[in-house]
């Protein structure tokens, strides 16, 4: 098969799933190429909307637990120059590196690029004890 002429496929990271951290959130810059998101908030997330007397957005529900269904997830497009902040606690989420844009006559593709970095909002005695604790992952299976 010849593999500049067959189209490409999208790559998927991991299943939806929320990660176990405690710091306040991540930014992610998409340095070249596209990155699509899928998130949903989490119960916990919806919760605090409430209880805050917040309008939950309509077109923003949850459903309990991973694998939820596919119309109730917002899919954010992040392209070259994008930042996305996202707490990865409070939102189920997974990605999807969509075929990328050929950027010459060879089918040479751009390749989608990104990086992360946590983001603290508390005291620096929040971050102290933050950096004492360990990262961990819950799978929507």
């Amino acid at each position: 098969k010849d593999w500049k002429k067959s189209k490409p496929e999208p790559l998927e990271g991991r299943p939806e799933h929320t990660d176990s951290v405690s710091h306040d959130g991540t930014w992610h810059y998409q340095w070249s190429g596209v990155k699509e998101w899928n998130i949903r908030p989490t119960e916990e997330l919806m919760k605090r909307w409430r209880d805050t007397r917040r309008n939950v957005p309509t077109n923003v529900q949850s459903d309990t637990g991973p694998g939820g269904s596919e119309e109730r997830r917002l899919v954010v497009k992040c392209s070259e120059g994008d930042v996305l902040i996202v707490n990865t606690r409070l939102w189920w989420h997974k990605t999807v590196i969509p075929p990328q844009h050929q950027c010459d006559d060879e089918g040479i593709s751009v390749p989608s690029v990104s990086f992360a970095r946590d983001v603290y909002f508390g005291s620096k005695s929040a971050v102290h004890n933050v950096l004492q604790t360990k990262m961990s992952n819950l799978d929507g299976l």
